[in-house]
Formats: C-alpha cells, structure tokens, sequence
C-alpha cells in the first residue's frame, strides 16, 4: 500500500462516562495507580485509541485493562453503559455525547499542545506534564503500489 495524501488529522482525548467519580485526569490517573484495575474500551487491538491508551498509560505510570470493541462506537457505548472506566478516542468521536443538556460523557484531557476549539475549557495533557502531550490520528489516502 502507497500513500497518497493526508486527508485529516484530529486530537485525541480521555473521557469518562458523564457520571464518573474522575472529574480531572489527575483523579483518573490517581485512581488508576491505586486500584490497578480500572478498564478502558478500544476501538480493538492495536488500534488508534487503544495505542493512545497504551501511550497515557505507560507515561502516566499505571496499568489498565484494556477491553477491544468492534470499532469505536461499540468503544464508547460501553463506556456509556458503564463497562470500563474510561476510553481514548477522537474530538469528533465525543462531540455530540459531551454537549447539551444531558452530556453522556466527559473530556478529561485533549492529546494535544493546545486547547481543541470544540471543547476549550478542556486541558491539554501537555499542561499535566508528564503525560504526553500529542497524539494525533491521520487518515490517509492510499492505493495498492501500481495503480
């Protein structure tokens, strides 16, 4: 497979069901050393998100269980319904389930250097140092070599 062109690149974030306990990364992280067991949903192994889970993880300094799902939706509806205690995924992922009247979940921290647009009372893991500070996905266009 050859790339041909970039086609978008977003910011990652953390969230937590709307009602969780973690109102802050901080609180997420502290959990995650104490308890050792907290469970993050994937979009599946490997993947994009659970690799910026991994990533969290690892700098942040704790261990997790992480649970593949289908893809992403299947990530954060199990998040929704309280299977796991938090998730990774991508700004437009969470967009309309953090807003409105009755937001589903909530951004604890963007994978970014700076503040997303869409959600600018959000803190860059950058600003929590020493998480890492970027995680950006790219979508590509691509084609088999020769074509």
């Amino acid at each position: 497979i050859v790339p041909i062109a970039n086609h978008l690149t977003e910011a990652g974030v953390v969230a937590v069901k709307a009602d969780s306990p973690y109102k802050t990364i901080e609180e997420l992280v502290a959990a995650a050393k104490e308890k050792g067991n907290l469970k993050a949903s994937t979009n599946g192994n490997k993947a994009s998100n659970h690799t910026a889970a991994q990533l969290l993880a690892k700098s942040a300094g704790f261990k997790y269980k992480a649970i593949p799902y289908g893809g992403t939706a299947d990530q954060l509806l199990a998040l929704r319904q309280g299977e796991v205690d938090f998730t990774c995924a991508k700004v437009a992922d969470v967009a309309k389930l953090v807003k409105g009247d009755k937001p589903e979940l909530r951004v604890l921290a963007v994978f970014n250097t700076k503040r997303d647009p869409e959600l600018p009372n959000v803190p860059t893991l950058g600003e929590k140092r020493p998480l890492p500070r970027m995680v950006r996905f790219c979508s590509c266009f691509s084609c088999s070599e020769g074509n």
